[in-house]
């Protein structure tokens, strides 16, 4: 803090008024808070010094010694009103309205800088509002976009399985389809080899009953 208030001092010596003080404690990388820290204590030693300057003038002015007009001319003027010395017969008072001028004249200044340091933190702090606006927008736009691609893909992905669903169930259409038709060839088959199988059977059934005949007769024999 103190090299920033011997900064403005210095600056304030050269010349430069509030605003180019301002922009060149800002390029020294100077906060405005800090900037703001030292006006006030440059503007709260310039008022203890002031005051300071005046306790020596109001004690010097109790004894001066102020002229008063003397008993021969007011006789001589009669109901005229006493005339009092001019200002310049005031040193001490003319001293004391001087310095309050000067003190004014040096806060007003101030008074200004303080004004260009805020509108310098107002506009510090908009702008970290508006980052920080900006990064919540940004953070809700890729939300969105996220969101969004979410959807897509869950869509893909029930379409997916509704493709999915339809095949298997072709397919186990198909299965029982082929199944029937396994069924019908396996009666289909069963018919033919009983037509088949039929005659047989008599014909061995046959074959036996000649086979006993034939065993009968020899036993006879």
């Amino acid at each position: 803090m103190p090299g920033v208030i011997d900064t403005i001092l210095d600056l304030q010596k050269k010349g430069l008024n509030d605003t180019e003080i301002v922009a060149q404690l800002r390029s020294m990388n100077y906060s405005a808070q800090e900037i703001t820290d030292a006006v006030n204590q440059i503007k709260i030693k310039s008022s203890v010094n002031g005051k300071e300057e005046m306790q020596p003038s109001i004690m010097e002015e109790g004894e001066t010694e102020v002229p008063l007009p003397s008993k021969k001319k007011k006789l001589k003027v009669g109901m005229k009103e006493a005339q009092y010395p001019p200002y310049a017969a005031y040193p001490q008072y003319a001293s004391t309205f001087q310095n309050e001028e000067q003190q004014q004249q040096a806060a007003q200044p101030d008074i200004e800088m303080i004004e260009e340091i805020a509108e310098e933190i107002v506009s510090e702090k908009f702008s970290e509002i508006r980052d920080k606006l900006s990064a919540v927008l940004d953070f809700r736009d890729n939300m969105e976009i996220r969101i969004t691609n979410l959807n897509d893909r869950l869509k893909r992905m029930e379409a997916t399985i509704d493709s999915l669903q339809t095949a298997i169930l072709g397919k186990v259409q198909q299965y029982n389809q082929d199944i029937r038709s396994l069924g019908s060839e396996m009666q289909a088959l069963e018919g033919a080899f009983g037509k088949i199988l039929n005659p047989l059977v008599d014909n061995v059934k046959e074959l036996g009953r000649i086979t006993d005949r034939i065993k009968t007769k020899e036993k006879a024999k």
